[in-house]
């Protein structure tokens, strides 16, 4: 530092070279600490930039909403030119396929690519160009669990919330066991895909409005078809069709409709070698379940110890047959599109319905989403269920916002992101 100060006052360098230097010399230091810690596993380089991200979104949402809105389209809107169709399982380059790793769709048509990667046909660009609902839409979220989010800096974030938005006071032993099953090569996407393949998804609840609505082969005609809980098909056909790649559930709303809709003609749930299953994390019984049905053993421990998975899902199930959803997937959609005040007087029971997160799930995942048998703004009209005998009324519970999830598919359709089955009630 001495001889610093003495070459500075004899004029051979100046206080702003010396100023320089030494800001150049501690930014790579700075930087050298980084990337020892990010590669002793101190830090994970993604979520250090994604908390740091986090908290400057944070405050400038809470100074200026509208600067907000309009910075996030941008944003990702740019992420998408760059990186291509992230959530589609890919970017510019097709995404690479291992046999058996996932559901492959059936060959449709070939959409050319725009600017950014990801078909003209898709999705995407209504949601870039929308507003309201479709510029919350955030399409580098990850849907799915896999096994890298054991990762500390992952692991720790996840435990700081309760179920089903995190792993707060689960047992370490079970979330562990269940999430090191999950090989990212199959789990951290829904289907394998060429980047320019148009994927038509069709997402189709229970409601009252598809009976006799003649919709079967419409539905059919998608790619994969998402069904949810008391998924009834036999002698319901001609509205509901009969294809079925993904069924979403709990554990505990599997059951619960295999009690509630056996009359109905709902004795199992949807099998077969092409039928995919996305548990909903609502409670520590779907790790304990999703771990025995990977492993093909019975349930160990908790209020389904010693069922046989395969009674429900079949056997010979393939480890790649089962998803779970991410938990800060189910927080995103409810900080953005759901915080219902149902949230603040019954938090315990609160969340996204079935159907709303399957649905989340299509429009985060495929290029064009139909959804069929949601609620819409007449569904007095119609029976709780297209497969009830006799016409029952729409029951509203405190565990889900049907009200507020039926603006929020009015609002979808309006934007066009998706296209919403409504029919007249005199129909």
């Amino acid at each position: 530092m001495r001889k610093i100060k003495v070459l500075v006052r004899r004029g051979r360098y100046s206080r702003r070279h010396v100023t320089f230097v030494c800001s150049v010399f501690l930014f790579g230091v700075t930087c050298l600490g980084l990337m020892a810690s990010v590669y002793y596993g101190h830090y994970d380089p993604i979520n250090l930039l994604s908390s740091v991200e986090d908290s400057i979104r944070g405050q400038f949402r809470r100074w200026s909403p509208a600067g907000y809105q309009n910075i996030h389209s941008r944003l990702n809107t740019a992420l998408h030119e760059k990186e291509g169709c992230m959530a589609c399982g890919g970017s510019r380059r097709k995404a690479r396929s291992s046999p058996g790793a996932a559901a492959k769709p059936s060959q449709g048509a070939v959409t050319p690519a725009g600017t950014s990667g990801w078909p003209t046909c898709s999705l995407r660009w209504a949601a870039a160009s929308g507003a309201g609902p479709a510029k919350q839409l955030n399409f580098s979220v990850s849907v799915l669990t896999t096994a890298s989010d054991l990762r500390p800096s992952v692991f720790g974030r996840l435990r700081s919330h309760p179920l089903p938005y995190g792993w707060k006071d689960v047992p370490e032993e079970t979330i562990t066991e269940a999430v090191r099953l999950l090989n990212d090569t199959w789990s951290s996407r829904l289907f394998d895909r060429g980047s320019q393949t148009c994927v038509r998804c069709a997402v189709v609840g229970n409601s009252g409005i598809l009976a006799g609505s003649g919709q079967g082969t419409a539905i059919d005609s998608h790619h994969f078809v998402f069904r949810v809980n008391g998924a009834v098909t036999e002698g319901f056909e001609k509205d509901v069709g009969t294809k079925t790649s993904f069924y979403g559930f709990s554990t505990n709303s599997m059951k619960n409709s295999l009690i509630a809709y056996y009359k109905d003609g709902f004795r199992k749930v949807p099998q077969g070698q092409d039928v995919h299953y996305v548990f909903i994390p609502a409670h520590s019984r779907d790790y304990l379940m999703l771990t025995a049905a990977i492993r093909g053993i019975p349930v160990t421990s908790g209020p389904d110890k010693g069922d046989h998975p395969s009674q429900y899902f079949g056997t010979n199930q393939g480890a790649n047959h089962f998803k779970i959803l991410s938990p800060e997937f189910i927080k995103y959609i409810k900080d953005e599109f759901l915080n219902s005040w149902q949230m603040i007087s019954y938090p315990e029971v609160y969340i996204p319905s079935t159907g709303a997160l399957m649905l989340m799930t299509a429009l985060h995942m495929c290029d064009q989403v139909s959804a069929y048998g949601f609620i819409t703004e007449n569904y007095k009209d119609f029976s709780d269920h297209y497969y009830d005998a006799i016409k029952q009324p729409v029951e509203l519970y405190a565990n889900h916002d049907i009200l507020m999830e039926l603006k929020l598919w009015a609002a979808l359709h309006a934007q066009k992101v998706m296209q919403l089955y409504q029919r007249p009630s005199n129909h």
